[in-house]
């Protein structure tokens, strides 16, 4: 009697594995809360989430009730009062589990501004809520974390823009950033995760192939 697998029963075994192994799952949050704010000359702070779940043509920021000092309809950050700086945004985390986060991606359906500057059309994510980093400066090149949106005409649809999130900010079920916008708008933002299959569900797999293979080795073994 020969011992070992058979090339029919090891390619047996890798069918039952792939097909009965977990997938990783694409999963796409929107913020529970969506912030805006401005830095200088004072701090202020303004609820813009409803303008930020849903890709419906109502861009953010928008005028609110008592802040009409804040005329202006799009994002440029900077020390004059009349414009929102950044948004800052929090995700719950708990639907997927902070700790099987594979990966995670912010995504936003940005329009330009129409900003003066011919050179302002840029974005900056950066960790925790109402982060005042680089709150009144111009976006020169060269920063660390700067992304350029691309020249477009004043209030021309930028598209979807998508940048990668450190999994070392990710930390609990509680996920805060600061998006920080020069010259642009936003109509959606969300957080695409990639969710790791549970070591549960992995184990499951793994005793799915040791069970199918030992049933092919028991059925083998019986042969003369």
């Amino acid at each position: 009697m020969k011992s070992g697998l058979s090339v029919p029963m090891l390619a047996v075994g890798i069918v039952v594995l792939c097909v009965g192994a977990p997938a990783w799952a694409d999963i796409s949050l929107t913020p529970s809360s969506a912030s805006s704010f401005q830095d200088e000359p004072s701090f202020q702070t303004a609820d813009h989430t409803a303008l930020l779940t849903d890709l419906d043509g109502q861009w953010a920021p928008s005028p609110v009730p008592g802040y009409e000092q804040y005329s202006m309809d799009y994002y440029a950050t900077g020390t004059y009062k009349g414009y929102w700086d950044a948004v800052s945004l929090s995700f719950d985390l708990s639907p997927v589990g902070w700790e099987h986060v594979g990966s995670a991606d912010l995504r936003f359906y940005a329009q330009q501004g129409g900003y003066v500057s011919e050179d302002w059309h840029h974005y900056e994510i950066l960790e925790g809520a109402f982060k005042s980093t680089h709150e009144d400066t111009s976006p020169p090149s060269g920063w660390p974390g700067l992304v350029d949106l691309g020249s477009h005409a004043n209030n021309e649809v930028v598209g979807w823009v998508q940048a990668s999130i450190p999994m070392s900010w990710i930390t609990d079920d509680s996920f805060d950033v600061t998006l920080r916008l020069w010259n642009a708008r936003i109509d959606k933002v969300e957080l695409s995760v990639v969710q790791a299959p549970l070591p549960g569900a992995v184990l499951l797999g793994l005793l799915g192939f040791g069970t199918a293979g030992s049933g092919l080795l028991a059925r083998r073994s019986g042969r003369r």
